[in-house]
């Protein structure tokens, strides 16, 4: 079963991941794990998925989401 936000958190992610010429995948928020694990899966569009890829994104759509307060709490 999807958590709740993941549509919120997919719809913030969409417009990142076109930016950076990703595309997102999935998503899961586990929040039974202390603290709660947020995953959102891309795939780059033009080459290989690299860790640079993953680095951009997750960077990114941490300060959309930390900007939002989407998530209360602390989340990894």
């Amino acid at each position: 079963m999807n958590h709740p936000l993941i549509p919120k958190i997919v719809e913030l992610a969409l417009p990142i991941a076109e930016d950076l010429s990703l595309e997102v995948v999935g998503a899961v928020f586990q929040t039974n794990k202390q603290p709660p694990v947020l995953r959102v899966d891309i795939r780059n569009l033009e080459n290989e998925t690299g860790l640079d890829d993953c680095e951009r994104m997750s960077r990114t759509l941490e300060k959309t989401l930390d900007e939002s307060d989407l998530i209360p709490g602390s989340y990894v």
